[in-house]
């Protein structure tokens, strides 16, 4: 007799809806719902929303808030701040003829040792010099070290949704030159290190730092050349010399032109013979008819 099998059912838990609240920027406010079996499955989930739909401010429709859920308590998905960004869009339609845009992006560590990465949007009235628009630039980055490294990081994403930085950056600007609007496009929280973190001493003009390298090249160049050899001493010309200078190569160079030139007077002169042959033929008047 065959032996039945037995099968053995797994257990399925049924999903379920838990909310998903915002942080305290926002009033701790439902983000959402995720459907999920357990609430610990909440962790690390990610949601995209509109500042628009969080405030209720029409003038905020242009930007976007980035959470993750932190930690799950009593059922709900408490989240963080993990980016904000401008809609291209709204970019796009800054953007104009007859103006400058000056993009950059600079990575910072913050007081509570986050690092952070902003990417800042300057765009002038008018076009403008690059010495102007370099000079904008290593301000902003300037601005934003001092700022940020002051300051913790969600202190930092408050004043960047709250567009405080943004004003207090533009009045700096405004200084060197009339800016007509200032925005940080993109704001994104760092999970490890990056290669390269803005500091203190890193806030120099680029072509400061290009002009000190060819001046360092240039001058151990000079230093690894060797000494010149002493000057030799100069020969008198002498008649040997002149001779050998005279060699009958030359003296067929002065044959070849002179047969040349005797070749096109001889052409000449037959052009200048046929064409008075010519004018005498018409001269001479036609016999008529008897």
């Amino acid at each position: 007799m065959a032996k039945k099998k037995i099968v053995s059912k797994l257990k399925k838990k049924k999903k379920r809806w838990f909310p998903v609240m915002a942080p305290k920027l926002f009033d701790e406010s439902q983000i959402g719902e995720s459907n999920v079996s357990d609430a610990e499955l909440l962790m690390d989930k990610r949601f995209t929303i509109n500042l628009m739909n969080l405030t209720g401010d029409m003038k905020k429709q242009t930007m976007r808030v980035s959470f993750e859920v932190s930690t799950v308590t009593e059922g709900r998905g408490m989240t963080k701040i993990t980016g904000f960004e401008v809609v291209p869009t709204a970019v796009k339609r800054l953007i104009r003829r007859d103006r400058d845009k000056i993009d950059d992006s600079v990575a910072i560590k913050t007081k509570d040792a986050k690092y952070i990465r902003l990417k800042p949007l300057i765009i002038t009235n008018k076009k403008i010099d690059k010495d102007i628009q370099t000079s904008l630039r290593l301000q902003t980055r300037k601005t934003l070290l001092d700022y940020c490294s002051a300051k913790n990081y969600e202190q930092i994403m408050s004043d960047v949704i709250t567009t405080k930085l943004q004003k207090h950056i533009k009045e700096v600007l405004l200084k060197i030159c009339p800016v007509r609007n200032f925005s940080i496009r993109k704001a994104t929280l760092l999970v490890k290190p990056p290669k390269q973190i803005l500091k203190e001493g890193m806030v120099i003009n680029k072509r400061k730092l290009t002009a000190e390298k060819k001046e360092k090249k240039s001058s151990s160049k000079n230093a690894a050349e060797p000494e010149p050899d002493k000057a030799k001493p100069v020969k008198k010309e002498t008649a040997k010399d002149t001779e050998e200078e005279s060699s009958p190569s030359s003296e067929k160079k002065e044959t070849r032109q002179k047969e040349n030139k005797a070749d096109t007077t001889e052409k000449d002169d037959k052009k200048v013979e046929t064409s008075e042959k010519k004018k005498a033929v018409k001269k001479t008047p036609k016999n008529k008819d008897d």
